[in-house]
């Protein structure tokens, strides 16, 4: 199945909104069965006392199977997104490291002692005020491409991060639109089962009124690891990077300050 044809029955299921209800021909065959079981006592109960069957373990292996198909498949539609995430993880890195050396050169010049009082060749006739903001206008125009590389640095890793954090949104909806779909499918197998297990009943009296049957949620839970895996990681670069870009702006702030 194609990646987009996936994604478009993965819609057309949700859109529907309910699982569909069970037909009289599949109630019929399921009320035989659990008849036919329940008399012939195939229903028994396992090593870890668990009531089980041929038709319970087959309608549970069922929903495994589906489950793992359609994380399978939504794993390959994600497979392009995840790897964008990686390229972005990489990117951040390189643009921290040229942040970095921004900040340092521009912590470099608002080191350098400036004489706001110097008076220059050719302006002898300003007054001290107008000495002081000639020499401050001419720091400050010195200054910008140092402040504004730094501020370039700045927004790209913003940038990055917006653009990793989408696509990881983007998953995330991905996956809890397949986990519905799987919910469903569980529903509808928990009605079957349902049915099944009443008409057995009738034939094995030792039967439990409730079936207490555990489906497995195998596929689920690791594609969902896989998933957290990457959005964990996002979240420590994300702070580290803001609470270092914080501690770039405190200090560039009091630099200037004091310069």
């Amino acid at each position: 199945m194609k990646k987009t044809n996936y994604k478009l029955n993965r819609i057309r299921i949700l859109e529907k909104g309910k699982i569909s209800s069970l037909g009289p021909f599949e109630k019929l065959s399921l009320k035989f069965e659990g008849w036919s079981d329940g008399r012939k006592g195939l229903i028994r109960k396992d090593d870890s006392n668990q009531w089980n069957s041929m038709r319970l373990k087959a309608e549970i292996d069922a929903s495994e199977e589906f489950s793992a198909k359609l994380f399978g498949l939504l794993k390959v539609q994600e497979e392009e997104k995840y790897e964008k995430i990686g390229i972005l993880f990489d990117r951040l890195l390189l643009f921290q490291k040229q942040l970095h050396d921004a900040n340092n050169s521009l912590q470099s010049e608002l080191n350098i002692e400036t004489d706001f009082n110097e008076r220059r060749v050719g302006e002898e006739k300003l007054t001290s005020a107008q000495i002081v903001e000639r020499r401050t206008r001419e720091r400050e125009k010195h200054l910008e491409p140092f402040k504004r590389k730094v501020e370039d640095s700045r927004n790209v890793i913003v940038d990055t991060l917006d653009g990793m954090f989408s696509l990881l949104s983007q998953i995330q909806e991905s996956f809890d639109s397949t986990c519905r779909i799987v919910d469903r499918l569980q529903e509808r197998s928990e009605r079957r089962l349902d049915v099944y297990w009443r008409a057995a009943m009738k034939q094995k009296k030792e039967l439990p009124a409730i079936l207490d049957v555990q489906f497995k949620q195998t596929s689920k839970l690791t594609a969902n690891e896989h998933y957290m895996q990457f959005t964990e990681k996002a979240e420590r670069l994300r702070n580290s990077i803001e609470n270092e870009i914080g501690v770039l702006i405190k200090g560039g702030n009091e630099n200037e300050e004091n310069s």
